[in-house]
């Protein structure tokens, strides 16, 4: 075998250690895209990027083999998935898995490759999960935009109903538009499928662009009207609309709709526009792709030693993230298990007292909702009253994480904020969350925190927190080497779920004036309700 094509042959091997290395947190994150909605054409994009990738490159001559070029780039791409395990970021593995297409795909065709088969990589950007909760924001905002057009189409079609954040109530019932109806699946899918369409047809950027902005247009529109004839067919003919087969089908119907309309706006553009395809051999060479083989002796030498190097660590990371990715499926897994067969204890007015510092208790009521409710699926409330001002103290569950309120009260028309008040030195009422908020001329409070079935504290996203990666650094190295992880992971598989949240909520044209009583309300009712039998009696049913 001549020293050009055992080079070749070695980088190939080490190529095939990278995938592998990229193979655990890829099943994990697979398994957790198909878990979401809006994610689950995902495979679909895979295959028609290979497809697209191959009709781009086929025509292209191979490069010149440079192992210290692509064992550099390698060394660059290991310690991005080094990264992406640590953090264990799908974010970060996505980026490393996208580097390693371009390691390979420069190491083939060169730098000419890389751009002639961009736009058909690039669409692997479609399938990131979007970064830091963005995702929840997005789908809070187009069920509120979505809520608001179904309530103009309704006007025009004289139903009577009002609109009261997300929900459309009529005189015979009430409409939830939930995650599912928020458009957010028709919009991911839709552009993903008009960009595989532009990059089929080689659009040049400015047209994939203008279809990814028309796109968007049709799936808000086609959205509402998705909307708009749930609940008009409900209250006029039959609700099996709503849910079902017959929900669903009309959801693929709209998705037809909206793809037909933007194709349709695209051929439109035609009419006054032409679009050229890409001339391959127009695009810029590398100086590299014009440089000789790497052949000398001590090339291959040095380059054979670090094709060396590298395979070690892909092996040792494939090894860590095999071992960190079963811990944390078999985690969810328990965690799944246990929320599910656990029973709490029900409550009763009397868990809270008549009267406390000057407010005065004048109900209870115990409200048990459809999955498809924007609030709690149960929950306990005692209202309280004191001079002019209501609040409502609740007990809501059951969750398996903590819940932050925030996005359920922007789906009901508040403006919020949202801040956290942990590990502080006050002593009122720390360890909570507040939301303040705003509605037309009311202001808002709401106060609230989250305990596991046991009484112990459940801290918001670790991301609240400074230091709070390094911890989850440190937890995800506790959990591949088997070793004890932190109290708050171990109280979270051990049979503590399901979680219950303790909230106040009041609102009035001077909340915000009354914090310090509101807060103080609070810190009492909450350590009434930690000392009633739904925290008190835990342990003794525990599995």
């Amino acid at each position: 075998m001549k020293s050009g094509e055992e080079s070749k042959f070695k980088f190939d091997w080490l190529a095939t250690v990278a995938l592998l290395a990229h193979l655990p947190m890829g099943v994990e994150y697979s398994l957790r895209m198909w878990r979401t909605g809006h994610y689950q054409f995902f495979p679909f994009l895979f295959a028609v990027v290979g497809w697209l990738f191959y009709e781009r490159v086929s025509g292209l001559k191979s490069n010149c083999h440079r192992p210290m070029v692509s064992y550099f780039l390698l060394g660059l791409n290991v310690l991005l998935l080094v990264a992406a395990v640590l953090f264990y970021s799908s974010t970060i593995w996505m980026l490393s898995f996208l580097l390693l297409l371009i390691v390979l795909i420069h190491d083939r065709f060169g730098l000419k490759g890389c751009l002639v088969s961009a736009p058909a990589w690039l669409l692997l950007l479609f399938v990131f999960p979007l970064p830091g909760g963005i995702d929840l924001v997005l789908i809070n905002k187009l069920q509120f935009l979505a809520s608001q057009l179904a309530s103009w189409v309704l006007d025009s079609a004289r139903l009577l109903h009002f609109r009261e954040g997300v929900v459309l109530i009529t005189e015979k019932k009430q409409f939830f538009a939930e995650e599912a109806c928020s458009g957010v699946r028709s919009l991911f899918s839709s552009i993903a499928a008009i960009s595989v369409f532009g990059v089929y047809v080689r659009y040049p950027w400015w047209r994939l662009v203008f279809n990814l902005v028309q796109t968007t247009f049709w799936v808000i529109v086609g959205n509402a009207l998705r909307i708009a004839a749930v609940v008009y067919i409900s209250d006029n003919w039959t609700d099996s609309i709503a849910t079902g087969p017959a929900h669903e089908l009309l959801g693929f119907g709209s998705f037809l709709l909206i793809f037909a309309l933007s194709m349709s706006t695209d051929q439109a553009l035609n009419l006054f526009s032409t679009t050229t395809s890409e001339a391959i051999g127009d695009l810029p060479v590398s100086p590299l792709d014009q440089l000789p083989p790497e052949e000398s002796q001590t090339n291959t030498k040095r380059s054979g030693q670090l094709g060396i190097a590298i395979a070690i660590v892909f092996i040792a990371v494939t090894l860590f993230s095999g071992r960190l990715t079963y811990a944390k499926l078999s985690k969810d897994h328990l965690r799944q298990q246990t929320f599910s067969g656990n029973q709490l204890t029900v409550l009763e007015i009397d868990d809270l007292p008549a009267e406390i510092n000057g407010w005065r208790r004048v109900g209870f009521e115990h409200k048990v909702r459809n999955e498809h409710s924007l609030l709690a699926p149960e929950s306990f409330l005692w209202t309280y009253e004191k001079a002019a001002t209501e609040v409502t103290i609740s007990l809501d569950s059951p969750y398996y994480r903590f819940h932050n309120l925030n996005t359920c009260y922007d789906g009901l028309g508040w403006v919020t904020s949202c801040t956290h008040d942990y590990g502080t030195e006050r002593e009122l009422p720390g360890d909570r969350s507040m939301l303040t908020m705003q509605k037309k001329n009311l202001r808002g409070i709401v106060l609230f925190t989250a305990f596991d079935r046991r009484g112990n504290l459940v801290l918001p996203d670790e991301s609240f927190f400074v230091g709070g990666r390094w911890r989850s650094v440190m937890e995800n190295i506790h959990l591949a080497l088997g070793t004890t992880a932190s109290a708050k992971e171990s109280r979270l598989s051990d049979g503590s779920l399901p979680i219950s949240q303790i909230q106040l909520f009041a609102n009035s044209e001077d909340a915000d004036q009354q914090v310090d009583d509101l807060e103080n309300l609070f810190v009492l009712t909450r350590e009434k309700l930690l000392k009633s039998p739904r925290f008190a009696n835990q342990d003794a049913n525990s599995p």
